[in-house]
């Protein structure tokens, strides 16, 4: 993922038009070091913001940092699991992934991985499984999110970003430089679909409609691909900024 800017912009939707929307707020963050993921804690109302070996925990009501979780060299993803009490946190630089308390954010435990360059990072609450992306090894390390340990390892032939999940058996996750998303079952941890997602070059960013079954990749030449999260067939290509 690229860097974002040393402060979060809170935008409100005010209506569909794209003119429409607006900056209500801006929440300043102390340093000046690398950026990557957010990630929301809907429960908590807390915003998780990656900053370079640590993470800040932003409350959503009143703007302030909570917390600092230290030691997360070259930090990158974020993925809070609620229903267990843990963030599962990847150091890029470590190759390790930071498994934190979500009441104290104290450390639970720092697990080593084989993959190399931990980036985005997956909970995916139906198979109780962490899914950690490595950019350089271009695979991903699937961890059992109850006892933390390495459970296997699934080759994604290049380089993966974001991940989502249909909460229902299925993981979709970009890969970047071959402009596709791959389709893994989480529970045989056997990638099942490659899908070509072209005219999108670079996909990084992936989000999914589980009521619409659509998928929502966007891309590094301005486009977002809309797929068909059961078939993978293209149904929009639309310009973005």
């Amino acid at each position: 993922m690229k860097k974002i800017f040393s402060t979060i912009a809170i935008v409100c939707v005010m209506t569909c038009n794209a003119q429409d929307f607006k900056v209500t707020k801006t929440i300043p963050i102390p340093g000046n070091d690398g950026w990557d993921y957010l990630s929301v804690n809907e429960q908590a109302q807390q915003l998780f913001v990656s900053h370079a070996t640590v993470v800040n925990v932003i409350d959503l009501k009143s703007g302030k940092t909570i917390a600092t979780i230290p030691d997360t060299e070259g930090v990158h993803g974020i993925a809070v699991a609620n229903d267990i009490n843990k963030a599962f946190i990847t150091d890029g630089r470590a190759n390790a992934v930071t498994i934190v308390d979500l009441t104290t954010f104290k450390l639970i435990e720092k697990v080593k991985i084989e993959g190399v360059k931990p980036d985005a990072v997956l909970y995916d609450k139906f198979s109780h499984r962490v899914f950690v992306y490595n950019a350089k090894s271009h695979d991903a390390t699937v961890l059992d999110a109850n006892s933390n340990k390495v459970i296997a390892t699934v080759p994604l032939e290049g380089k993966p970003e974001f991940s989502v999940t249909n909460g229902k058996g299925l993981i979709y996750v970009n890969i970047e430089d071959k402009n596709q998303i791959k389709v893994i079952d989480a529970s045989t941890l056997k990638v099942l679909h490659t899908w070509s997602i072209a005219p999108g070059d670079e996909p990084s960013g992936l989000a999914i409609d589980n009521s619409t079954k659509r998928l929502f990749s966007v891309c590094g030449n301005k486009l977002m691909i809309v797929t068909d999260a059961e078939t993978g067939k293209i149904i929009k290509t639309l310009p973005i900024g």
